[in-house]
Order: C-alpha cells, then structure tokens, then sequence
C-alpha cells in the first residue's frame, strides 16, 4: 500500500505524544514493506521535500496569518483570526489536493489537522480515496483541542465553539473509518454527533518502542522518595496543582522532580515562585534518563488528556503512577493495584496518594512491580501496527 499521513507537525517538529506515535506508526508501516509519506507543516513558505529516515516527507506552509507551531503565543486578536481561518481553509485544501492527486496514495491516515483545518476531509473525499481519521484530541469539537477553559474542563460546547464547529458534524461523516486513541475519544465525540454515518469507529491504544531502553524496575535505596511529572507545562496538565498540593505536604525526604517545558511566559512563573532544593525543574529530558530518577510518577491532568504517553512510559519504566480521573488516564491504571487515581476537584484525594506513596513503602514496591507486568500491551509494536494495517487492508478492499 502506499499510504499517506497527514499531521500538523512532524520530525523534528515533535510537539508531543501525538507526533512521537506518528513516527512510530509510519516508520513501522515502511518497516513492514509500505510506501509511505507524510504531509505536514513548517515555519517556512512554500513545499518542501525531506527524508527522515525512511519516510518521504513534504512539508509546506500554512496558509493563514502565522505558523501555529511557535513556542511564544500571538496576541488573542491574531489567535482568533487564525481560529476563524481555520475553521474551514480553501488554500490548504488546494494544497491537500494537489498532495493527493500526485502522489496517489491507496489510503490516507489523518491525524491532528489544526492549519490543514477539516477542508482536508473534502479535499479526500472528492479525491476518492479511502481516508481514517485518528483521534488524538478534541481539535473537531473545540479549536483550542482541550475543552479546558477557566481552569477547568468544560461540560458543554461554548457558544464560540460550537459557531466555530458548526459544520464538522456533518463534514466528519465523509470520513472512511475513525479511529480513537483511547475510548474515551471515540465516544466523546459520537456523543457529541460526529462519524455518526462513518462505517467503521474503532480504539486503537498507542504504543511505545522501547526495546533499545533499560526499563527494568527498580527502587532506589536511601530514604527519599522523588515524584516526578514530565510534560508539557500548561495549566491543563494540572502542573499547578502538583506544586501547591507538594508545597502543602513537602518533607525533608520528599522532592519534585519535573521535566519538560511550555510557554515561556508560563515556565518562568513556575520557575521563579517554586524551584528550590526540594523542587527540581529540568527542562526537556530524554525518557531513559529521567524516569530511573524517580519513584512514583505523577499525572495530575485537569483536562481530559486523550491518551497521555507519559502513563505508558511511566508504567514501561517501573513507576507507581498516580493519575487524575480524567479523559484516557483510567483506561491504563488499575486504581489500588498499579497507581492511584484521584479526582482533580478534589486536591485532597492527590495528597493522600501522594502520602500514603511516600509512606507505604510495601505498597510502592507492589505497584511498582504492577505497573511493570501491566506495561507489555503499551510496548506491543506489533499489536498497534498490525491493527492500523488490518485497517488500512480492509477500507482499501472496500470491505
């Protein structure tokens, strides 16, 4: 088959989790004898042509006021500029277009679309070629892709939303097949009345390669326990909350140790008011060398993070994990046995998994075990590649 993806970002633009399985996805799809390429964006204008590893990829500009990619935020009012263009851009979907019609693709793979915007679904559709669309996140409902507003996640569509997804409802139901990364994201947007005539809805949980890592489990000696967060720091990822529940529990044997970063504005502020001897920031981290640093890992999303591949890392690693009741995080810990979950209204719930993780050390151990046994599903390429394959085999023969 030759297939062709389609994602905001692509390497070496690796925003987050959604382009580290993409990679994944496309290099085992080549690996496994495929013709495949990816269509994705860059700060430059025009079409560019590159190779990253065994994958062709063509990179091109977007087609509105600036590249949503940059680190630093634009004023609200260019945001909500770009926003409206992005609602449906007839300047991408020429672009898409073009792709399709010289490449030939059996089959195309979207994924995350913000700049594409969802003319990319007429623009397949009309081309008549078989297209699945992955659910990473909640771009179709809400432009921000989070429905976390105010600090907290929202119950309903907003007003600006829903003017702003008026016609994606229907637009969706051109798509071949949906694929949700997690459970969670397939029914929430059929409960929202997406893919409502798209044949095929299927869950497909993401995987990891790390067969090249040490990952074997282990505790560290001394009498300190290290919590620790990775990721994005963003309001949503519940990064505050961790630090004032920390702040309020912090002993001379805890540390927080926290890798990653965000808006610069953002990272600053966290920075300034909570590093210290006890409060660690790292910026980025590789995997292999900040999960053997810690022993419970921590994921305190106030949003409803789709599927977040910190859980599967962390559990890949032999960490504890304690983990907000939110979005795609329950569907990976088993409450008691390998983590703790807890519901992020309730700071106090985040507090006692933290206490009763640093205290009970029997406990620690057993679900560090737990969390070890539970991480071979996460870590089966084979599983997640074969499943998309299946796929991709049965929409191209129609059936």
């Amino acid at each position: 088959m030759k297939i062709l993806h389609i994602n905001i970002l692509y390497a070496p633009y690796d925003y987050g989790g959604t382009e580290v399985t993409l990679q994944t996805l496309v290099e085992g799809m080549a690996d496994r004898g495929h013709e495949v390429l990816v269509l994705t964006t860059g700060p430059e204008p025009g079409l560019r042509v590159d190779k990253i590893n065994t994958a062709k990829v063509l990179r091109v500009g977007v087609r509105n006021i600036y590249w949503q990619a940059m680190r630093e935020k634009p004023a609200i009012s260019k945001r909500a500029l770009w926003h409206l263009a992005d609602v449906y851009n007839p300047f991408m979907k020429r672009i898409v277009s073009e792709v399709v019609r010289s490449e030939k693709p059996d089959i195309v793979s979207l994924h995350n679309l913000p700049g594409f915007s969802v003319a990319t679904w007429d623009a397949v559709h009309q081309a008549h070629v078989p297209m699945v669309q992955v659910l990473h996140d909640q771009y179709s409902i809400c432009p921000r892709c989070t429905m976390f507003s105010k600090g907290d996640i929202c119950k309903r569509q907003c007003f600006p939303c829903r003017i702003l997804r008026l016609f994606h409802p229907r637009l969706s139901n051109k798509v071949s097949a949906v694929v949700g990364v997690s459970r969670f994201i397939l029914d929430h947007h059929l409960n929202h009345g997406y893919f409502k005539d798209t044949p095929v809805k299927q869950v497909i949980h993401n995987a990891r390669d790390f067969s090249k890592l040490c990952v074997e489990p282990c505790l560290r000696q001394d009498n300190s326990v290290r919590f620790g967060f990775i990721g994005t720091l963003t309001q949503s990822k519940g990064i505050e909350l961790l630090l004032k529940v920390f702040k309020d529990m912090a002993g001379s044997n805890l540390q927080l140790h926290i890798a990653g970063t965000g808006p610069l504005a953002y990272e600053k502020l966290l920075r300034d008011s909570h590093a210290g001897p006890d409060v660690i920031f790292y910026g980025v981290q590789k995997p292999e060398d900040f999960y053997p640093s810690i022993d419970v890992l921590v994921v305190p999303s106030i949003w409803n993070d789709t599927f977040p591949g910190v859980v599967y890392e962390g559990l890949a690693f032999g960490k504890p994990i304690i983990g907000s009741r939110r979005g795609g995080i329950p569907e990976m810990l088993k409450d008691g046995v390998n983590g703790l979950l807890f519901d992020p209204q309730r700071p106090d719930e985040l507090k006692a998994a933290m206490i009763r993780m640093s205290s009970d050390t029997d406990f620690r151990a057993s679900a560090s075990q737990a969390a070890y046994d539970a991480s071979p599903y996460f870590l089966d390429i084979n599983r997640f590649l074969s499943s998309y394959e299946d796929l991709y085999h049965a929409l191209c023969r129609g059936t």
